[in-house]
């Protein structure tokens, strides 16, 4: 491998590295907000026509806790330190959290008349993922397109007035080239 190859790769698996480890530093940032969301969604609860399917949301949340905790767990442990296990790791706990807010956007969409409301609470909590996946391009430009659309679709499937969807999307596109 010629010289110049050798200190490219090097500074690539510099740049995913610190990529991770400020990924990593966000995470006790991210349970807090995580609460406040499902507080949120569950005052919400109350007005929503299918409020048995929150169990399902609450469900999702408890899963993305459970697998929060256990990567916060591994990646102190010195088996953290190969990047390619340590990559997998946190895009597969960014994949559930996308996946809790898809699971959250289909409660939002047949909650009845606070459907446009719950759909901008998810909106606003894949936003989060969005703000929380940042520091590290793969997991951002894979976790944040998932997070951010099932809300989104949401919002333009069913809608009688389009004014709130287009407002949502124009929202976001305005915040995620932020993070890019």
């Amino acid at each position: 491998m010629a010289p110049g190859k050798t200190s490219d790769l090097n500074l690539r698996r510099s740049v995913a590295e610190q990529g991770m480890k400020a990924q990593a530093a966000l995470l006790p940032y991210a349970l807090p907000r995580s609460a406040s969301a499902c507080r949120c969604l569950s005052g919400w609860r109350a007005h929503a026509t299918n409020a048995p399917w929150m169990s399902a949301s609450f469900a999702a949340f408890a899963i993305g806790w459970a697998a929060f905790y256990g990567t916060v767990g591994w990646l102190r442990d010195h088996a953290a330190s190969n990047l390619s296990r340590r990559a997998r790791v946190q895009l597969l706990g960014g994949l559930i959290w996308a996946a809790t807010m898809v699971q959250l956007a289909v409660f939002a969409h047949y909650s009845g008349p606070v459907r446009e409301t719950l759909l901008l609470v998810v909106l606003a909590a894949a936003m989060a993922c969005v703000v929380f996946t940042a520091p590290w391009l793969p997991s951002l430009l894979v976790v944040a397109p998932i997070a951010v659309a099932a809300p989104l679709i949401a919002l333009f499937i069913g809608a009688e007035d389009y004014w709130i969807a287009r407002a949502a999307l124009a929202g976001a596109a305005l915040c995620l080239p932020s993070r890019f």
